[in-house]
């Protein structure tokens, strides 16, 4: 009876220890791949054309034009004169200036106020669209 529950003892202990081996070898598989996985490529935060605003945009080129050299376009495009718009900005820019990211920058309180005033006057939204890179 000895020699049948030591052989018992024997597999059974070997037993447990495959049990472990392949535990432990799945772990450390499952740990590889999991160190191996492809991070998720995290570029598309800001669209190209949206980068290219400063440059090319309706608030940084029209409207500075509209200002030096047509100020009845200027209150046409805006629905007020370039001093009152500047007046008006300096009251409320702190209140609505967003904070920049480390993944962009955030759209001035100017720009932000300009496309405000352009939608609060019933320009539709295919109008604005048509003024080239303008943020909405």
């Amino acid at each position: 009876m000895r020699r049948a529950s030591s052989a018992f003892r024997e597999f059974l202990q070997s037993y447990l220890h495959s049990q472990q081996l392949r535990l432990a070898s799945s772990l450390l598989v499952l740990c590889e791949n999991y160190n191996k996985r492809k991070k998720k490529n995290r570029g598309g935060w800001v669209r190209e054309w949206v980068l290219r605003r400063e440059n090319y945009g309706t608030y940084n080129n029209l409207l500075n034009e509209l200002r030096i050299e047509d100020a009845q376009q200027f209150k046409n495009f805006i629905g007020m004169l370039a001093v009152d718009l500047e007046e008006l900005l300096s009251k409320v820019s702190t209140r609505i200036k967003k904070q920049d990211t480390h993944l962009r920058a955030s759209i001035s309180p100017g720009e932000r106020m300009v496309t405000s005033k352009r939608q609060c006057r019933g320009r539709a939204f295919g109008s604005s669209c048509e003024s080239t890179y303008e943020a909405v």
